[in-house]
Order: C-alpha cells, then sequence, then structure tokens
C-alpha cells in the first residue's frame, strides 16, 4: 500500500493516454488510492491540459516538494479526507498506541482520534493528550457517540499502583467484586431474617405452652409452670 504522502499513478508506459491509464485503475487500485489516482488523472486532463501519463509525471517531477504536497491535499480536501499532515500524525499516534503494553497507561488512558474526522484527542493546549474513554469523539462529531462511548474499557488489564504497594482492579474486576459484596450482603441479610423468624417462632411456641399449661392440673402439688421454671 502507497504511503499516505505519496502519488500513486499506476501507468504501462509514459506514453499511456490519460483515460486508458483511468480505465486501469479498477484493475490496479482499490479504495482510496484509487479514488486519489482517478481525481489526479482527471484533474490532469480536464485541467492542466495533459494528455499521456508523461505530461502528468513530468509535471509533478519538476514541482517542489511542497508543490507536490499541496496537489496531494488539495485533491484529499475534494473527496473529503484529512490532508496528510494530518493521516502522517494519526499513523504516528497509531504506532505509537500498537508500541504500549496491553492495558493502556497507568490511568487506562491512552491517545485517541475521532472515529468521524480522524481529529486527535488533546488538552486545552491543543497537544495530543490521552483520554480514558472507550471511544473518544471531538466536540463537532461528540453527537455521534454512543452511550458508553465516555466510559472507560471494561477489559483493562490490572495494574500495579506504586502509591499503595498493590495491584489496582480494572474496571470489570471492580465490578465483579462489587457484585459479590451486594450477594454477600444479601446472604446476610437473608440469614438474619431467617434468624429472626425462627426466634420469633420460638417465642411464639412458648407462649402457647405456657397459656397451655395454664389450664393443664397440678402435678404432684405442683403447677405445670412451676415445673417448667424449676
Amino acid at each position: 500500500m502507497t504511503r499516505s504522502h505519496e502519488i500513486a499513478i499506476p501507468f504501462r508506459d509514459r506514453n499511456q493516454p490519460i483515460l486508458e491509464a483511468v480505465d486501469d485503475l479498477r484493475l490496479a487500485l482499490d479504495g482510496e488510492e484509487r479514488n486519489l489516482a482517478r481525481e489526479i488523472l482527471s484533474d490532469a486532463l480536464l485541467n492542466e491540459g495533459d494528455r499521456t501519463v508523461g505530461d502528468l509525471l513530468g509535471r509533478l517531477e519538476a514541482a517542489s516538494p511542497d508543490e507536490r504536497r499541496a496537489v496531494l491535499d488539495r485533491t484529499r480536501d475534494q473527496l473529503g479526507l484529512p490532508d496528510v499532515e494530518t493521516v502522517i500524525v494519526r499513523e504516528k499516534i497509531e504506532a505509537g498506541n500498537r508500541a504500549l503494553r496491553p492495558g493502556r497507561d497507568a490511568e487506562g488512558k491512552v491517545i485517541q482520534m475521532c472515529p468521524e474526522c480522524g481529529a486527535v484527542s488533546s488538552g486545552p493546549t491543543g497537544i495530543p493528550e490521552p483520554v480514558a474513554d472507550r471511544k473518544w469523539w471531538c466536540a463537532s462529531h461528540k453527537h455521534l457517540a454512543g452511550a458508553d462511548d465516555h466510559l472507560p474499557p471494561e477489559d483493562l488489564d490490572p495494574v500495579f499502583d506504586a502509591r499503595t504497594m498493590s495491584i489496582r482492579p480494572n474496571p470489570a474486576e471492580l465490578e465483579r467484586l462489587r457484585a459479590e459484596d451486594e450477594r454477600r450482603a444479601e446472604e446476610d441479610r437473608e440469614r438474619n431474617e431467617r434468624r429472626q423468624a425462627e426466634a420469633e417462632a420460638i417465642k411464639a411456641a412458648r407462649e402457647r405452652y405456657l397459656e397451655e399449661a395454664d389450664n393443664l392440673p397440678d402435678i404432684l402439688g405442683f403447677h405445670p409452670r412451676q415445673v417448667r421454671h424449676e
């Protein structure tokens, strides 16, 4: 794949007519590269007066690097694509993120790009800044965010907290621990309710026994209530 800051123009030879080169793009390139090449070839034919691929290549070769960059940026803009500088920054960030250990940084943050326009997450000064969002959206496209995109990922690896000299669990582990605490609290509540119910049942049984004992005859000169207590 051609790098984002290069112009890819496939051709058979420099004398090939531009119209034929446009037709060959269907097999030579695909996706974004094909669209860029078609736009550049069409502009060369319709607006620059070039007739062959050689005419276009000669003009590009005679141009300065900044002028070639301007041609590519103008073409990308016409196709609704970000300019070359933005793409290069994005590629560097993606390469840097791939080099990070799994689990992001110690705070679960990572530099991200807006899925809609490719803008880089940044702080007030405009410097790229890592964020903890599951999926970060720029201010212009925040309305496209999902309900949970602003939350931290659930699959972060646990990290070692040097301040407490202990492992700080990830959000998923914290949720598991919270659910475990709730389960134990519910079990304790049910256990206490059973014990209270048993105590009340025993108390009621004792009261029934004493009520029934009042109606029983004396045993060897003692009333059953006295026998019970003595």
